[in-house]
């Protein structure tokens, strides 16, 4: 009897410890995925400030040609 409950105790102690591993891997991959969905946000975040500021550029380049038509045809 004695050998019996030691040995449950056992078998009891192993099953925590193999859920608290499970429970841990869990996290990880939580974690990490968190992670990754993080940057993968920056990295939207950079790619539409950039994209915003070549549309600015276009724009101030057009207006800069339209400004210069505009003169030309003034001085003409």
């Amino acid at each position: 009897k004695e050998r019996q409950k030691e040995r449950q105790k056992e078998r009891q102690k192993e099953r925590q410890k193999e859920r608290q591993k499970e429970r841990q891997k869990e996290r990880q991959k939580e974690r990490h995925c968190r992670k990754r969905k993080e940057r993968q946000k920056e990295r939207q975040k950079e790619r539409q400030k950039e994209r915003q500021k070549e549309r600015q550029k276009e724009r101030q380049k057009e207006r800069q040609k339209e400004r210069q038509k505009e003169r030309q045809k003034e001085r003409q």
